[in-house]
């Protein structure tokens, strides 16, 4: 005769817990560290809507697409200068000091 034993609840959940609460907790340090314009600078940042800037600068860099680029603009308290033209698909590379807006458009900010 084979003997099985099967978990309690309370062995269940404390089994569930070991493996969540971890992963909870690195998700809410990282989400912590968003805010944090360090953070930010190391990371890269993509903007997807010019509303979510929290400025924009009235000197043009030029026209693209039929639409002035900004010279300048500002997120979470950091300047960012116009560098460049790029292709969609690199916001996929976005560096340290980046900060891309769509659909092409890539500024720097002081490092």
């Amino acid at each position: 005769m084979v003997y099985i034993e099967i978990m309690n609840p309370i062995e269940a959940a404390l089994l569930v817990a070991a493996f969540v609460l971890p992963v909870h907790f690195l998700v809410q340090w990282q989400a912590a560290r968003v805010p944090d314009p360090r953070y930010l600078r190391e990371a890269g940042v993509v903007i997807r809507r010019v509303e979510a800037l929290d400025a924009v600068s009235e000197d043009h860099a030029g026209l693209w697409r039929g639409k002035y680029i900004p010279a300048s603009v500002v997120f979470m308290g950091m300047t960012y200068r116009f560098e460049r033209i790029v292709e969609p698909w690199h916001r996929a590379m976005i560096g340290r000091c980046e900060l891309y807006l769509e659909p092409g458009l890539l500024y720097l900010t002081e490092g």
